[in-house]
């Protein structure tokens, strides 16, 4: 996969975030297009109104297990409601830890804070994109407008908040032998979960094996936990109506 611009070197834990994203719910990243696989403002008066909350589609019967398009449809859906936040993690063996926090109110109003621990040190950064405009915090600089070579986070930052954005369906033959087999009934920091779990192989023979966490109220993801060769990533979702954005500079 290749990026259509030269970001900053945490760009590239955002890729394989959704890299691994696309392995868990079996999709593929278009490699002409950057992408990324989870900090609070306020709403300016002339931002765009948030999008109305939607329900996820209901899905099989609790307890059943979900084929791919089951995944897919409830993927969108989930990622569609706003506003939301997404905590992630992606830890890269040997080689960096990378952690990310997003919030959106809309693909036009996002908050993101990115830190990423390198044997060379950390690589510390917030952005905010009030589109077109994209206003950049690197480490403990004070915030600026982002530069032409920095567009490119704006991209990301897009696809960070909503991953289904990337991805494209796999063939058919992965998809039709992928299923997401539920596990059982679990209470997770309070929000009663159906998990599930599946075992993802892309067609270079690669596995990715993730858990995946869905809400039993309104079936839209809360969490999920997935495994490569060489990294480990976890990501969690809230859908808070109280999230908010706003340009941090006039």
């Amino acid at each position: 996969m290749t990026s259509r611009y030269r970001l900053p070197v945490f760009a590239t834990s955002l890729l394989v975030l959704a890299q691994v994203a696309c392995s868990v719910f079996g999709g593929a990243v278009p490699a002409t297009q950057p992408a990324a696989t989870v900090a609070p403002g306020q709403t300016s008066p002339a931002a765009t109104p948030a999008a109305a909350a939607t329900p996820a589609p209901n899905g099989p019967a609790v307890g059943a297990d979900l084929t791919y398009a089951d995944m897919q449809a409830i993927l969108a859906a989930s990622f569609a409601v706003y506003p939301h936040r997404i905590r992630s993690s992606v830890v890269i063996t040997g080689s960096s830890t990378s952690t990310l926090v997003i919030e959106a109110t809309d693909l036009d109003h996002i908050h993101m804070t990115s830190n990423s621990t390198m044997s060379n040190g950390n690589a510390l950064q917030e952005n905010i994109l009030i589109s077109p405009t994209l206003y950049i915090k690197p480490m403990t600089e004070t915030w600026r407008l982002a530069t032409p070579a920095e567009q490119g986070w704006a991209d990301v930052m897009i696809a960070a908040t909503d991953p289904s954005k990337v991805m494209t369906s796999a063939p058919v033959t992965e998809t039709d032998k992928l299923v997401y087999s539920f596990l059982d009934d679990e209470t997770v920091n309070g929000v009663a979960t159906a998990r599930y779990h599946a075992v993802y192989t892309d067609p270079t023979g690669a596995q990715t094996v993730s858990d995946v966490w869905i809400r039993t109220g309104d079936r839209r993801i809360y969490q999920l936990n997935a495994n490569q060769a060489g990294s480990y990533t976890t990501m969690a979702v809230d859908y808070d109506p109280s999230i908010t954005v706003v340009a941090p500079i006039p």
